[in-house]
């Protein structure tokens, strides 16, 4: 490690300093030929090797000139001083240019390096990698399955009841079933994320985008509560969001590299977003202001859309996996991937698959359930409790999974 810096400092560095010297004998040499004399070559040795073992303060040299052989005291003046330090300053910045050009060869150099090994170093990483997912796979075996089963019939189910819907020519609530349908189908794939990064061992990641699918499962549960209106001021309220992410956009595109909207662009997002503010009021503006109707809270948050539908008490869950979403304190020094915090956790983990994987079972049902209320037949109902028991087992297996790797680890322990 360090192999380059190392190089630096005994090279460029050890240059510098003999390249100061230099200059400094310079300075004597001048003011011994003011003085009419000159320095030997024996002389000149010994300043060097003086000033190298930098013990040099003063010293007396014997001379050759006329007269010959006097003696004669060498001081340094401010303005030697000054010399020397405006010449340590040129060669400083001329070091610069040198660091980049090193810097910048060796950098193409070890990089053409790097990417003709990296063939065998990527066969030996997936090696290693997939060995790790077999022997996760197979602990978690059961578990994994159920879940897997899970979000299957929950795609089937999606799909069914969109196509059901599409096929009638005019629908009661369109913009409902329009919303719901898209929500859930968002939420199949947030689930089938999760159930990746779970097989391959990310529980934290996992856990990262269960928050993603618990808003939609709130989201979902209170547009459907709420009926048409508020499906409807769901999907006006993407004006509003346009019009604010153009806005930032339009600040920071020069320094991005990128052309702006055009002025026609920005003034039709404009109108757009005026005319919904218009229809809704003003509070419709705000973060969440889709909700604030049915809430009549005219800033609404998240908070109190969960504890509309009923789904508050997961806040701690929703603060947990917050943790893993940003650069907060908790997120850095905890980790569901390790039994012992004290370490640190750069890749996959056999454990921790819990809570990530039984949350995401029940957010996955709950917006399944939303579907429900747009055809409550008998077979949705039946649908719906084979989801909710499957939802249930699948908690019960990961955990049994997890009691079987703790028992192990303590046994292992006490030997």
């Amino acid at each position: 490690m360090n192999t380059l810096q190392k190089m630096f400092e005994s090279v460029l560095l050890e240059r510098g300093k003999k390249a100061m010297i230099d200059r400094a004998i310079q300075l004597i040499e001048r003011k011994v030929k003011r003085a009419g004399a000159s320095l030997t070559k024996s002389q000149k040795i010994r300043l060097r090797n003086l000033l190298l073992s930098e013990q040099f303060s003063s010293t007396t040299l014997r001379f050759r000139g006329n007269p010959a052989s006097v003696s004669r005291s060498i001081t340094f003046t401010r303005k030697d001083s000054e010399e020397l330090e405006r010449y340590y300053k040129s060669y400083l910045k001329n070091l610069e240019g040198i660091v980049e050009k090193v810097s910048e060869s060796q950098a193409r150099l070890l990089l053409s390096t790097l990417k003709r090994n990296w063939p065998n170093q990527r066969a030996q990483d997936l090696r290693r990698i997939k060995g790790f997912e077999r022997r996760l796979v197979t602990t978690w075996k059961v578990p994994l399955d159920l879940l897997e089963m899970h979000i299957h019939i929950a795609l089937e189910f999606g799909g069914r009841i969109n196509d059901e819907h599409r096929k009638v020519g005019k629908l009661k609530r369109p913009t409902l079933i329009e919303v719901l349908t898209r929500l859930h189908a968002r939420s199949c794939q947030v689930a089938s994320e999760i159930l990746v990064l779970l097989k391959s061992g990310f529980a934290d990641g996992a856990m990262a985008r269960w928050r993603t699918l618990h808003e939609i499962a709130v989201t979902a549960l209170f547009i459907g509560t709420h009926g048409e209106d508020a499906a409807k001021r769901y999907l006006r309220y993407d004006f509003i969001e346009s019009h604010k992410g153009a806005s930032q956009y339009q600040r920071h595109c020069k320094s991005l590299g990128y052309e702006p909207f055009t002025s026609e662009e920005m003034k039709l997002m404009g109108e757009s977003r005026s005319k919904a503010i218009c229809e809704f009021g003003e509070s419709f503006d705000e973060r969440y202001g889709w909700a604030a109707a049915a809430l009549k809270i005219p800033k609404p948050n998240f908070s109190q859309i969960e504890d509309n539908v009923g789904l508050d008490h997961l806040r701690p869950y929703y603060k947990m996996a917050s943790q893993n979403v940003h650069a907060d304190p908790k997120g850095v020094l905890y980790r569901l991937g390790l039994t012992g915090q004290e370490f640190l956790l750069a890749g996959p983990s056999n454990i921790g698959l819990v809570d990530p994987a039984h949350s995401s079972a029940i957010s996955l049902l709950q917006v399944t359930s939303c579907l429900l209320l747009l055809d409550p037949i008998l077979d949705n109902i039946v649908m719906a409790r084979i989801m909710m028991t499957l939802s249930d087992e699948i908690g019960a297996a990961f955990f049994e999974v997890h009691k079987k790797i703790k028992a192990r680890e303590k046994q292992l322990g006490s030997k």
